[in-house]
């Protein structure tokens, strides 16, 4: 409750909040918060993580989907 008499909320939050739904309310903000740069780096690291366990599409299949994606553009 003292995050949210600093944050000025006190009026607008009942005062007999549990501490269970205090620490849930903290740990969604927190996820909400953290989420484009969790995602950024879960597409940063996804790649280079299938390419050390061999699981990589080959060069070809690349290649078609490039191919594909430019292909898209262009229309």
């Amino acid at each position: 409750m003292s995050l949210v008499d600093k944050l000025g909320m006190a009026d607008h939050m009942p005062s007999d909040v549990s501490p269970k739904s205090s620490s849930f309310l903290l740990a969604w903000v927190a996820t909400k918060l953290t989420e484009p740069a969790r995602a950024a780096l879960t597409l940063i690291v996804t790649p280079k993580v299938a390419r050390m366990l061999g699981r990589a599409p080959p060069k070809a299949v690349k290649e078609i989907v490039k191919a594909a994606v430019n292909s898209a553009k262009s229309k």
